[in-house]
């Protein structure tokens, strides 16, 4: 049976580009593929970064406001995301039928393409990181014995590098796994 997609080009782990040059949109929790047509585009290439629009819409109302405040404008603000996403974007998509995701679709596959100084340098940075993190935490907390949770400040500074500090180690762990691959 004959591929009607062509050559797929992975883009990221959601996002694809057929050999005809068409945008493919994979989406994970319905495991249907949809075509993103140009006129569609702008739409999703802002869509696509609605995670970091909350996460900066946080980061400047907690400057203003209260964490909690913050909390709920920005979980207010994802949500709105969502439902416009899956509610009103998605359905007037055409979709891709019969569409299979390629197996080097994963982070991992997308690491191991890369140049093996450069996954080096990324773990190095991304296990440098989380160290100064803690070493800036405990520096601010004076070793926690300052710290307490009535202090919004300084809660939001312990929680906010624990985040940072475990995504960074994840994206360790996942160089390390692609530079295992491409060594065998």
């Amino acid at each position: 049976m004959k591929n009607k997609y062509g050559k797929i080009t992975v883009i990221t782990d959601r996002t694809f580009k057929d050999g005809y040059n068409r945008l493919i949109l994979f989406d994970k929790l319905t495991k249907k593929a949809y075509f993103i047509e140009d006129i569609e585009e702008k739409a999703f290439r802002f869509l696509d970064t609605r995670v970091m629009i909350v996460i900066l819409a946080f980061i400047f109302s907690f400057s203003i406001w209260d964490i909690v405040v913050a909390a709920i404008i920005s979980l207010v603000l994802f949500i709105a995301f969502e439902i416009y996403y899956r509610k009103f974007f998605i359905p007037k998509l055409r979709e891709a039928k019969d569409f299979s995701v390629p197996e080097n679709a994963k982070r991992v596959d997308q690491l191991a393409e890369k140049d093996s100084r450069i996954l080096m340098l990324m773990i190095i940075l991304c296990l440098l990181l989380p160290a100064l993190l803690v070493y800036y935490v405990l520096e601010q907390t004076a070793n926690f014995i300052n710290f307490s949770f009535n202090d919004v400040n300084m809660t939001a500074l312990v929680l906010g590098s624990i985040g940072i500090g475990l995504y960074s180690l994840y994206i360790a762990i996942a160089c390390v796994r692609a530079l295992v691959k491409k060594k065998k």
